[in-house]
């Protein structure tokens, strides 16, 4: 999964460390979730595009335990997001996933 971000350009995954080749931050980076954002908004479609994120690393880094994983693809990018909206993310389902 490669994702353009207007101010920061491309970021893409690379591995198998799972960081982003530009910024070398753990993948997916804020950039890349600003980029999510701004391709499919804060709802469902955001949910999907971060379980495919979620796939990709797990199969990348199978050593790597659910919780750090969840935290990775869910829980960083999620608390990202929020902290840029005027209210919390509400939807029932992302309590699924960051519980």
């Amino acid at each position: 999964m490669e994702k353009q971000h207007a101010a920061h350009g491309v970021h893409r995954p690379t591995w198998p460390d799972a960081t982003c080749g530009t910024c070398d931050a753990d993948w997916p980076c804020d950039p890349a979730v600003d980029a999510l954002v701004a391709d499919h908004g804060t709802g469902l479609p955001l949910s999907a595009a971060l379980w495919r994120a979620f796939d990709e690393v797990a199969r990348m880094l199978p050593g790597a335990s659910f919780a750090d994983l969840r935290w990775r693809c869910f829980g960083r990018p999620l608390a990202h997001v929020e902290a840029q909206l005027d209210e919390p993310l509400s939807c029932d389902h992302w309590s699924e996933v960051t519980a």
